[in-house]
């Protein structure tokens, strides 16, 4: 094990301020903290009470369960996001060249009780309820606190309204996952339960705030588990197609980026060549590897269609025409010109490279390419 403090001037001072002003109840200003001190208040606040327990997913303690143990095979594909999430909140350390992960020092202690806690009764109840609760605001995006309350009692019957409450103030880890707004929509106050992710939110209540109207799509417990610790329907079967292809021509992806950029093209329906343009620039470029890359365009087509989006209420991409036809037509104008207007700003409009390579590629490997996949089909 090591000490946090020994790195202590290799964080980036901005973004652990960041993180310790969300945590921290009165954090102090930015230009009269250091490095050292901002790790000193975070660490001594985790290891008070219970208030590294609220600050974790189920998923996250899981897999400090295993370090703990030291369990082997933990730097895996599966588990990238979530190493990713422990080392944001500052609690390991790692390397994949070395195939190394440790827990600092100061927070060891803290974590075994954690460890401890969600074998309980009670740890159990306030995990599953944090997650729902989560998995709900990424799954829809937005939700009046109406629905965020009668959809919870759909997964959960044994808590209150107050009850909900009081657990969602208690918890730091809601301060990072959700977002609470108050907004006027037809002149009239409303609370929303939202994703955490604010810039994201406006810019999708730019667009489709009037999709509040319509009904929502009903996701299963295992859905909602998923989203809240991935952020979209991980499970999702084009999604598991694509991300294995991936690994399996070793494209060198991140594979948190690129569940990022798909869950943000997917609900805001952006372009979907940004996903692509992503493959391209993460592409081992051989000309071997040709008719993979295009196998790869197929599956991300095929994707595309399948995933849920908040832009039709959780409903997938290819229910969008049937879900936003229950609005009025000028509702749907309006959606329509809103959402060519975004798309057109879209920042990743440069496809020259992109295309370069579409070029470059011969006739007769596109055709070996289109003759072995409708063989693979015909068997």
């Amino acid at each position: 094990m090591k000490s946090i403090y020994t790195w202590a001037n290799r964080f980036d001072k901005e973004n652990l301020y960041d993180y310790y002003s969300t945590t921290i109840d009165k954090p102090l200003p930015y230009e009269k903290i250091t490095r050292k001190r901002m790790l000193e208040t975070i660490v001594a606040y985790y290891n008070i009470n219970d208030h590294l327990f609220y600050a974790l997913s189920a998923q996250e303690i899981n897999l400090l369960k295993k370090i703990v143990e030291n369990e082997e095979k933990i730097l895996t594909d599966e588990n990238k996001t979530l190493v990713s999430e422990l080392s944001s909140k500052l609690l390991i350390s790692f390397s994949y060249f070395a195939d190394e992960i440790y827990i600092y020092d100061e927070f060891y202690d803290a974590i075994k009780r954690v460890v401890e806690k969600i074998n309980t009764a009670e740890g159990k109840r306030i995990l599953e309820l944090q997650q729902v609760c989560i998995g709900l605001c990424n799954a829809y995006g937005i939700l009046t606190k109406e629905e965020f309350y009668d959809c919870i009692h759909r997964y959960l019957s044994c808590y209150t309204n107050e009850q909900i409450e009081s657990i969602i103030e208690s918890s730091d880890y809601f301060g990072h996952r959700i977002a609470i707004l108050e907004i006027t929509y037809d002149n009239i106050p409303v609370t929303l339960f939202t994703y955490y992710d604010v810039e994201e939110v406006a810019d999708f209540l730019d667009v489709y705030i009037d999709v509040l109207a319509l009904p929502k799509y009903e996701f299963n417990y295992n859905e909602i588990m998923d989203y809240a610790a991935y952020e979209l329907n991980y499970k999702n079967d084009s999604l598991q197609r694509l991300l294995k292809r991936m690994r399996e021509i070793n494209s060198y992806f991140y594979e948190d980026q690129f569940l990022n950029l798909i869950q943000n093209v997917t609900n805001l329906l952006l372009d979907k060549n940004m996903i692509k343009k992503y493959i391209y620039n993460h592409y081992p470029h051989y000309e071997r590897n040709a008719d993979k890359f295009f196998e790869l365009m197929d599956l991300c087509d095929e994707m595309g269609e399948t995933l849920n989006t908040w832009a039709a209420r959780g409903y997938p991409v290819s229910r969008m025409s049937d879900v936003l036809s229950g609005l009025q037509i000028d509702t749907m104008k309006k959606l329509e010109r809103a959402y060519h207007y975004k798309t057109g700003l879209s920042p990743e409009d440069d496809f020259n490279g992109f295309l370069d390579f579409i070029e470059s590629v011969t006739d007769e490997e596109v055709d070996e390419y289109l003759y072995n996949k409708e063989k693979n089909q015909l068997n």
